[in-house]
């Protein structure tokens, strides 16, 4: 007997013989696992029982087998038949076991062992060397799911059962297979034949792959429930894919949902033209993250609004569609505009849902959704209130109704509304005011949200009369008709040309004012009101105001009533115009003063009185010209002389003095005409020139005519009635005189080269001292003066002065 080749390496064959206890635990899982026994039933055992092969599997995977026998000693040979007649032997061998090679698929081979004095039983087992068959089911060309079931159907016609089915994937025909996942299959169930198959399903979830959507091919390999050669338990037939390998299915995965969106931002808020499309912007694109950036592109865009009045609801229209676009061509992304024309004025709320080629919806969007108002209705305005500024903080001086000081004004806009239509309204939101109709000049926008507002508006800088207009718009800026207003822009305050009180002096309460005012901007300015005050101030209570004509220029006397206090009054005055514009205060004084008296009138002579040698006696003059001093109190104008008490026919007035003091007035009258007694009547004119004192006379003699001395001696009486006239021994002499008959008031005395010695009184018999010295001769001349003060003509006498006592001789 030829002794057998073992293939095995010693190191396998010490293996296996380690693990016998193995299999024969691995034979008792086989009987349980397939559900029939192990061992054949042709199998029959040695009648000796002393030599014995293990039972082998019903079905061993692959094109070899391991026969293994559990006894017996020496030389052995393995033998192997296809019927159990016609045996071949392997060469002999001393080992315990056979790896016999190169068997054939499906076929049933029996197999024992002989030696010299025994035959083993016989076992038998049937060769498998392909997987399982399967048919995989073809699925749509496109999916959406994530997760989609593969499935199949497979059976052995070997092993008449699969234990399991393996699923492999790619991304890209060229590339390698990836196992994904497997299935368990109980391996009793039978699945021997197509009709007997095994029909289940594999789950592919694209999500734990890293290729994410795309193009996707599968592979589906059974795994049958051969045993393996070794009898080391069941490891079964598997066809791993190769590169080459053809794919059983295959499918488009595009599990990312399209998206969309409207670009609010190109929307504009409110729109307020009827059956003009508004253009709704929109953008929509396929998701692209696939493999390879892989996209079943956009199918259909489809726009719907939400329609309401109250934005806090309720919708009274809800996802009305109202447009879509449908693609013929494969997109990835696109950007277009919906057109949309509301059919009522409210609150529109837009937004968009795409749908991709294979199927995916997109979600419906979270609010808020992107929002217009459509109002076409027009607001309305009523009226324009123009007003200066300062009415509201100064009602004493403020500017007239149509008149202002400054450029910046109070407009008082009036009866604001936003009407409804179709129950919706934008509401109030600005008012646009200009200086002309076409709402090009000096415009100027304001916020506003009631029916009025008050609003701060400045003019141009040009003063003049200014026409404002005023148009109130909604939030959809539909503009309301425009309504005006005008104002006159008077920034320049008036001025006075004339502020003076007609009278430096006044003995009356009632002054006269000469006023000249003129309000300076041209063709429109207009005086309103007048002041006059003795206080800069102009306190309310002593100031007078005269409300003056409408008319840009003023002049006119006015009265006004001082205090009646002695001193110089300041009266105090301004103008404003209807703009409110004050002008420079003026003013002008006037000095009061009580009415003139006249409290004496005196007639006198020329000759000053302290010339108490010529000046004549008081009430006498020697001259038609006579000085009359006036003794008064007040203030003095006039001073009227006229020798008759009616101061007619003729008078003289005197408007020029001389003042001694503050109460005497001098004058010089010329216009006596007779000597004599003269009277003269007095009366005083005071400031006002209207204003007079009471009447007063004086009189005077006027005497032009020298006296005449007739005889002048002079003598000394020793012992009346011893007189001489010849010679005196003493220088106190006796004078007397011999006057014609007139009113003599004094005479005077001296003697040549020595002053003249006046006797205020006159007497024809009195003393005279000789002045002169020494003795002898002496020459005495002596003049009378009358009341008037004429001197008469002088007359001298001589007397010899002797004072040496005779001597007997």
């Amino acid at each position: 007997m030829k002794v057998k080749y073992v293939s095995s390496t010693i190191g396998i064959v010490a293996v296996l013989l380690s693990l016998g206890r193995i299999w024969s635990v691995a034979w008792a899982q086989k009987g349980q696992i397939e559900g029939h026994e192990p061992l054949n039933v042709s199998q029959t055992a040695n009648s000796s029982g002393s030599l014995r092969l293990f039972p082998e599997p019903q079905v061993t995977q692959g094109d070899s087998n391991i026969v293994i026998c559990s006894n017996g000693t020496g030389l052995k040979i393995f033998q192997i038949s296809t019927d159990q007649s016609n045996w071949e032997s392997r060469p002999g061998t001393f080992s315990n076991f056979w790896s016999f090679g190169g068997l054939l698929h499906g076929s049933k081979y029996f197999y024992r062992v002989i030696t010299t004095t025994d035959t083993s039983n016989v076992v038998v087992s049937t060769q498998d060397t392909l997987a399982p068959e399967i048919q995989t089911y073809s699925l749509s060309d496109s999916t959406t799911d994530a997760i989609i079931p593969i499935r199949f159907k497979t059976w052995d016609p070997i092993c008449g059962s699969v234990q399991k089915v393996i699923l492999y994937y790619r991304s890209d025909p060229t590339s390698v297979w990836v196992p994904y996942d497997s299935l368990l299959i109980d391996p009793q169930r039978v699945a021997i034949a197509p009709d007997q198959a095994v029909e289940d399903s594999v789950m592919f979830d694209i999500s734990l792959t890293s290729a994410g959507d795309g193009y996707y091919e599968f592979y589906l390999s059974g795994v049958d429930t051969a045993w393996a050669a070794d009898n080391t338990g069941i490891v079964g037939n598997l066809k791993i894919p190769l590169v080459g390998t053809e794919k059983q299915t295959f499918t488009y995965f595009d599990t990312q949902k399209p998206g969309s969106k409207i670009f609010s931002h190109f929307l504009l808020p409110y729109y307020n033209q009827s059956q003009v499309p508004i253009g709704v912007p929109f953008s929509a694109a396929d998701s692209a993250n696939g493999a390879r950036g892989y996209w079943s592109g956009l199918e259909k865009v489809t726009a719907f609004f939400n329609y309401k009045v109250n934005p806090a609801g309720p919708y009274l229209s809800q996802d009305v569609q109202f447009a879509a676009y449908s693609f013929t061509t494969k997109l990835l992304s696109v950007d277009s505009t919906f057109n949309f024309t509301p059919a009522q004025d409210g609150i529109y709320e837009f937004y968009t849902l795409a749908k991709d080629n294979f199927g995916n919806q997109e979600d419906k969007p979270q609010l808020p959704y992107p929002t217009i108002i459509f109002d076409t209705e027009v607001p309305q305005i009523n009226q324009i209130v123009l007003q200066d500024q300062t009415s509201l903080t100064d009602t004493i001086y403020a500017a007239q109704p149509g008149w202002t000081n400054s450029s910046s004004i109070f407009v008082y806009a009036l009866g604001m509304e936003d009407l409804l239509k179709d129950n919706f309204r934008s509401g109030v939101d600005s008012l646009l005011m200009a200086q002309n109709v076409d709402f090009t000049l000096n415009t100027q926008r304001y916020k506003v949200s009631s029916s009025e507002a008050v609003i701060n508006y400045v003019l141009d800088s040009m003063p003049g009369e200014k026409q404002v207009f005023a148009k109130v718009f909604d939030y959809a800026k539909n503009e309301s008709q425009a309504v005006s207003n005008t104002i006159v822009f008077d920034p320049i305050a008036p001025s006075f040309h004339e502020f003076d009180i007609t009278t430096t002096y006044t003995t009356q309460t009632e002054i006269s004012l000469n006023v000249q005012a003129t309000d300076t901007v041209a063709q429109v300015g207009e005086l309103y009101k007048l002041r006059i005050s003795e206080d800069p101030t102009f306190p309310s209570d002593k100031t007078i105001y005269w409300q003056l004509p409408a008319q840009n220029q003023y002049a006119e006397t006015l009265p006004f009533t001082i205090t009646f206090t002695p001193g110089k009054h300041w009266v105090y005055g301004q103008v404003r115009d209807k703009a409110g514009n004050w002008s420079e205060v003026w003013s002008d004084s006037v000095f009061v003063t009580a009415p003139v008296q006249l409290n004496r009138l005196t007639l006198q002579d020329l000759t000053d009185p302290s010339d108490t040698l010529n000046c004549a006696d008081s009430g006498w003059s020697d001259s038609l010209t006579v000085t009359a001093r006036i003794n008064y109190t007040g203030v003095l104008k006039k001073i009227i002389l006229s020798e008759t008490s009616s101061f007619a026919p003729s008078q003289k007035e005197y408007t020029e003095w001389e003042s001694e003091g503050d109460s005497v007035a001098v004058v010089v009258y010329d216009h006596f005409q007779k000597v004599g007694h003269d009277t003269l009547w007095c009366q005083l004119i005071g400031p006002n020139l209207t204003d007079s004192s009471a009447v007063k006379f004086a009189t005077i003699r006027v005497d032009t005519t020298r006296p005449w001395l007739q005889d002048f001696e002079v003598f000394h009486t020793f012992d009346d009635p011893e007189t001489s006239y010849t010679y005196t021994d003493t220088s106190l002499v006796q004078v007397t005189t011999l006057v014609s008959e007139d009113f003599i008031s004094g005479m005077k005395f001296w003697e040549p080269g020595l002053t003249q010695m006046f006797y205020p009184r006159f007497s024809p018999d009195t003393t005279y001292v000789i002045r002169s010295s020494g003795v002898g001769e002496k020459l005495v001349f002596c003049a009378v003066r009358d009341s008037a003060g004429n001197w008469s003509n002088p007359l001298s006498n001589s007397i010899s002065v002797d004072k040496t006592d005779p001597v007997f001789t």
